[in-house]
């Protein structure tokens, strides 16, 4: 038998992220376009009120009864309620673009999980606008704004920079740009097919490219995302790519706020930013 609770804790479980002014379960305030459930007599009554119209308006037995009937509108819906959280939240609005297609394909959500980008919920990304996660992560002052929107399997966090650039904030007392917005970070991702942050050299890169692409189990899947969307596939010009987000300046850091932490290092060592001039000095000079 499922209560009011259970139908909350549920609609959580499942990650439908409905908002709640879609649905009415209390018997009182506004009814009007959301899914209300209300006692007639001996009967609960679920229905839906459109310009004083009620489009839906079925009777069941229980409250139990009701609540499930509501509870699977909102799963067949699911699709819906995730697109519409989205798009509220601070994100811009090509990145909103890109998660609203891959949150509507569960194939594609998993081939980017494979790449070790795992996507945020809405309501993750909502949860994380504040950005207190990053005291626990990277202590100190960013000197772009940050939006995450992704994480990968170390805890590393995928990020906007100043609502452009594409930003990586590691577990290990790293931060950089990958990507100089988010067309080419998903073109790299989408191709390359798995981590990239610490590649520095052409040649490793290549090679470690045309690994995966054979190895890769979901490479239909982003073979059709990248069709679709026109991405280069040529591994020395994707290389390109990341090389020419890697070497943004200023370069992405995390400044420390206090003598007992130290600011940030590149992604491509652990001496602050000299590697990355060093990557900078030996590959584009």
């Amino acid at each position: 038998m499922m209560d009011k609770n259970d139908f909350k804790r549920e609609l959580k479980r499942l990650h439908l992220h409905v908002p709640p002014y879609y649905y009415n379960i209390d018997g009182k305030g506004r009814d009007d376009e959301r899914y209300c459930l209300i006692k007639v007599n001996d009967k609960w009554n679920v229905y839906y009120l459109e310009r004083g119209l009620k489009t839906i308006n079925e009777f069941f037995d229980s409250e139990s009864d009701g609540l499930e009937y509501i509870l699977d509108v909102f799963k067949k819906g699911e699709r819906k309620w995730l697109v519409y959280e989205i798009c509220r939240t601070c994100l811009p609005e090509k990145v909103k673009k890109y998660l609203e297609e891959i949150y509507n394909d569960d194939n594609l959500r998993d081939a980017f999980l494979d790449c070790d980008v795992d996507i945020y919920s809405a309501d993750t990304i909502k949860d994380l606008e504040d950005n207190s996660w990053l005291e626990d992560l990277l202590p100190g002052k960013p000197n772009y704004d940050i939006k995450t929107f992704a994480c990968d399997a170390s805890g590393a966090e995928w990020v906007i920079l100043n609502d452009e650039l594409i930003g990586y904030i590691g577990s290990e007392g790293e931060c950089g740009i990958v990507a100089r917005n988010i067309d080419e970070f998903m073109n790299i991702v989408s191709t390359f097919k798995a981590g990239f942050t610490k590649l520095k050299d052409e040649k490793s890169f290549i090679e470690i490219f045309k690994e995966h692409n054979q190895e890769f189990e979901e490479k239909e899947i982003l073979d059709e995302f990248i069709s679709k969307h026109n991405f280069e596939t040529n591994p020395s010009k994707v290389y390109e790519l990341l090389k020419l987000g890697m070497t943004v300046k200023p370069f992405f850091v995390i400044k420390a706020v206090d003598d007992v932490c130290e600011d940030s290092d590149s992604l491509f060592g652990i001496d602050g930013q000299k590697s990355l001039e060093e990557f900078i000095y030996k590959y584009l000079n």
